[in-house]
C-alpha cells in the first residue's frame, strides 16, 4: 500500500505542477492515508482512479469529468490533497504563487484556451465515463447511481 500511495503522489504531482514530490510531500501523503484510514471506495471512484493512474491523458479527462460532475469524487479529493500539500511546500508554493509573465492579451487567449481544453476533456469523459458509470451503477443493484 505504501508504494501505491507514493506512486499516486507523484503521479497527481507530475499531473498538477509537471515536477516531481519531495520526501516530505510523499511522507504527509502516505501519513494522510495512513492516519484517515481506508475508507471504502465505490467501484465508479475506483474505475476514476485506476484510469488517471494509467495515462496523463487519462488524468486530464478524469480530472475533466470529477470537476464537472463529480466534485466529492476521491479522485479529486486526492487530487486537492496533494495541491493542499505543495502550496505548503517550498519550492512548490513558489511554483504556484508565482504568476506568469503573460501580457494582457496572452493571458486572455491562454484562459480562453484552458477554457477550451476543459470543454474538450469533459466532453471526452462524457464518451468514456459516463458508460463505465452505468456499468458501475448497474452492477451495484440496479441502476442506482455509482
Amino acid at each position: 500500500m505504501h508504494n501505491f500511495l507514493e506512486r499516486e503522489c507523484r503521479v497527481f504531482t507530475r499531473y498538477l505542477i509537471g515536477m516531481e514530490p519531495d520526501a516530505y510531500v510523499i511522507g504527509k501523503y502516505i501519513d494522510y492515508h495512513r492516519r484517515a484510514g481506508a475508507e471504502p471506495i465505490a467501484s465508479f471512484d475506483r474505475a476514476l482512479l485506476n484510469a488517471a493512474m494509467a495515462a496523463r491523458v487519462l488524468m486530464w479527462i478524469a480530472d475533466s469529468y470529477t470537476a464537472a460532475f463529480r466534485r466529492n469524487a476521491q479522485l479529486r479529493r486526492k487530487l486537492v490533497l496533494v495541491l493542499a500539500l505543495l502550496e505548503c511546500r517550498p519550492p512548490y508554493s513558489d511554483h504556484l504563487d508565482t504568476p506568469g509573465h503573460l501580457s494582457a492579451v496572452t493571458a486572455i487567449l491562454s484562459l480562453a484556451g484552458q477554457g477550451m481544453a476543459f470543454g474538450l476533456g469533459v466532453a471526452a469523459s462524457l464518451v468514456i465515463f459516463e458508460p463505465v458509470r452505468l456499468w458501475c451503477a448497474i452492477k451495484a443493484g440496479g441502476g442506482r447511481s455509482a
